[in-house]
């Protein structure tokens, strides 16, 4: 793969399907009815916080198999 290629193909994935499943996740927690909506002010807070736990949540589904892979992303985590 090249530099060109993998930019490309992460942009899509961050467009297309990271958008998507974040989005889902919110009207899922929205749904809910495990926010209490009284305690939240109208700011980033609350999205900042189930925008954390939505991409932890996606992290996990990312998660490569084998342990080649997952070496590789210990080692991305650590530069990023």
């Amino acid at each position: 793969m090249t530099k060109e290629q993998f930019i490309a193909k992460y942009d899509q994935l961050v467009q297309e399907e990271v958008a998507k499943y974040l989005t889902e996740k919110a009207k899922t927690l929205a749904a809910s009815g495990a926010i209490d909506w009284e305690k939240y002010e109208d700011n980033y807070l609350l999205p900042k916080m189930a925008l954390s736990a939505a991409l932890k949540s996606l992290s996990e589904e990312f998660v490569p198999f084998t342990r080649e892979y997952r070496d590789d992303l210990a080692n991305f985590a650590r530069i990023i």
